[in-house]
């Protein structure tokens, strides 16, 4: 009897007529004998299949005219008690793992791609397209070499060390538009002959004096 599942059968035989032959079958399977230590184990592993009227099928065999009776229950015991007594084999069959060889596509070409030079930003020119360097310089070196001055700053610092080596003249009193000098130089030699204070401080020093 064999129950297969996906890809893998259990084939249940008696095992005093041996494993049945795989034939053309035995390059693609590959098999184990699969053993039971107690009937618990084996009852375990008989519920994982739906073959009820199998097993049923495979007892009627050996005990002819007796299973009609057994419930099914008792059916899957006596099973299981049988493959622990090893008077009932199953036997683990799988599909033999086969290399493939991989196949693979030509290869495709992919466009290569351009590599783009990175470039710093470039700074407007400082100078017109028209600028006449040569005679600029030219200019400057003159300038230069006469003391004159070529730019603002350089104006403006000759404009100081010209206003710090001029000599400072000192100033003479000013008098009012209408102010007689004579007249005053006569009355002070007066006052002077005669005695009379012309200022503040003679005044004082006059009353200091009389004291």
């Amino acid at each position: 009897m064999i129950i297969e599942t996906q890809s893998v059968q259990h084939v249940f035989y008696w095992s005093a007529d041996g494993a049945p032959e795989l034939g053309r079958a035995a390059a693609v399977w590959e098999s184990a004998e699969l053993g039971f230590g107690s009937s618990q184990q084996a009852l375990l592993f008989l519920r994982r299949f739906a073959a009820l009227h199998e097993f049923r099928g495979l007892l009627n065999g050996q005990f002819p005219g007796q299973t009609f009776r057994w419930r099914n229950d008792e059916v899957i015991a006596k099973v299981a008690d049988l493959l622990v007594k090893k008077r009932l084999t199953v036997q683990k069959r799988w599909k033999r793992a086969t290399s493939s060889i991989a196949t693979y596509a030509e290869g495709t070409k992919v466009p290569r791609r351009e590599v783009v030079e990175k470039s710093e930003p470039t700074e407007p020119p400082t100078f017109l397209p028209n600028h006449d360097g040569p005679t600029q310089a030219e200019a400057l070196a003159s300038a230069a070499s006469g003391g004159d001055a070529f730019c603002e700053e350089c104006e403006k610092a000759r404009q100081q060390m010209a206003a710090s080596k001029a000599p400072i003249e000192p100033q003479e009193p000013s008098f009012q538009p209408n102010h007689d000098g004579d007249a005053q130089a006569k009355s002070l030699t007066d006052a002077s002959k005669d005695g009379a204070p012309f200022c503040e401080e003679c005044e004082k020093a006059r009353q200091q004096k009389a004291a």
